[in-house]
């Protein structure tokens, strides 16, 4: 679940995403009566030693296992030194024991943004928060298909195994990463909590999660506590929940005081202000809007999953970003500014805005739940704008058919995640 990459603008951005991960070993935490493990988060990247080699893998909770790449083929088909690159997730299969695809068993899993990998299993030594296990099962992929045209990338998974399905290709013995970490008593229970350090200049979380913990008693009050929905395929293995609406609301009054004075006007001539005429200014839109799915007459609750390894909010509204546009714009009107052009899309369909422009910007509400018991999650600017540090921030949220909460939401929340109790907490940062 990635945002497109413009070949000409976009991967210049990319390139300011590539920097190394902050060293940080992920640190025991010993609680009554169980253990839990935090462990950093850097740009949505972290670190552990997998037989002896230091590997950087994508925290993913839309993947289930601990996945490595086949740096082999990794750099036949980069190049060499392609391994070197920062979160490529290589990992060097030793000369006593190749990796061969073409003989040892594999299996094959699509996932939710068509790419499709294949992978093999090894067992052996997993060094995480300065625990060392053995017999640790892991396995080692490659990228299938039209797949291989992105740079493919190793999962530190969350999610538990779901069943098998003509997506997923399952083997008998095979466990997640979090039940391999519990059978192993790494942590105490199966479970996962978020907490972002609000860091913008990157599409994934930074910050860190925690596994294995639970939620204090005398903290219950603070969360909220979405509908897990039973997904029919998965189960329960991602964290799903009800999307009931969404709502486009005009930038607050107190966040548009510009940070950007030198831009007066955006760089052009301001506008004179408009008459009011009843109460609004002639051509000014309602403070709101509410979306409605295409084929709907009224509003349909759709299921959403929570995905760390997503960097976007993206949702099957078709008209999402264009209400974006349309309330930046409103405001910029009502403000007096003239409309340079402050709003792009590039080919993939990703928009982007000038970066003197963000107070502007309306915020989102996501209703989650069904109508007779909603909750409200405020998504803004910050947390759905992404610095590129070249004038513009692109936009994360968007249109698609497999709805999905990621970076934004991850910004907004921390979110709890107990397997073991069928619960989802989410707490305002």
């Amino acid at each position: 679940c990635l945002l497109p990459a413009d070949p000409d603008m976009f991967n210049v951005v990319a390139s300011t995403f590539l920097v190394r991960l902050v060293s940080g070993a992920a640190t025991p935490v010993l609680g009554a009566p169980e253990k839990s493990i935090v462990v950093p988060v850097d740009e949505g990247f972290t670190s552990v030693m997998v037989d002896g080699q230091e590997v950087e893998l994508l925290v993913d909770s839309g993947t289930w296992d601990l996945i490595v790449i086949d740096g082999h083929w990794y750099e036949e088909k980069f190049g060499e030194g392609a391994c070197d690159k920062p979160h490529s997730g290589c990992f060097f299969c030793p000369v006593e024991a190749p990796c061969d695809f073409d003989k040892e068993q594999t299996v094959t899993t699509t996932f939710a943004d068509d790419v499709v990998i294949e992978r093999i299993f090894r067992t052996g030594r997993l060094v995480l928060a300065g625990n060392e296990v053995t017999r640790f099962v892991y396995s080692i992929a490659r990228l299938k298909g039209s797949a291989t045209k992105f740079d493919p990338q190793g999962y530190f998974g969350l999610a538990l195994q779901p069943p098998e399905s003509e997506k997923i290709e399952l083997r008998f013995h095979q466990e997640s990463f979090l039940e391999s970490l519990l059978r192993h008593n790494l942590i105490g229970r199966l479970s996962y909590t978020t907490r972002s350090n609000g860091n913008q200049d990157s599409p994934f979380l930074s910050g860190q999660v925690t596994l294995g913990d639970r939620i204090d008693e005398s903290d219950l009050s603070n969360y909220m506590f979405p509908q897990w929905v039973d997904d029919e395929i998965y189960r329960r293995a991602f964290a799903t929940v009800p999307v009931l609406s969404v709502e486009v609301f005009h930038a607050r009054r107190g966040h548009r005081k510009s940070p950007y004075p030198q831009y007066s006007g955006l760089g052009g001539s301001r506008l004179e202000k408009r008459r009011r005429e009843g109460g609004r200014a002639r051509g000014s839109r309602p403070p709101k809007s509410f979306l409605e799915l295409p084929g709907h007459r009224n509003q349909s609750v759709f299921q959403t999953r929570m995905d760390t390894g997503c960097n976007g909010i993206y949702l099957p509204y078709p008209q999402l970003l264009e209400e974006i546009e349309k309330k930046l714009k409103g405001a910029l009107r009502r403000e007096g500014y003239t409309e340079e052009l402050i709003w792009m899309w590039n080919d993939y369909g990703v928009a982007y805005v000038k970066e003197e422009a963000r107070p502007f910007l309306p915020w989102l509400k996501v209703s989650l739940g069904d109508e007779g018991n909603s909750i409200p999650i405020s998504i803004l600017p910050e947390h759905y704008c992404l610095r590129t540090g070249l004038g513009y921030d692109a936009i994360l949220v968007g249109h698609n058919a497999h709805a999905t909460l990621g970076t934004p939401f991850f910004r907004a929340l921390s979110v709890h995640v107990d397997y073991n109790r069928s619960r989802i907490g989410l707490l305002r940062i």
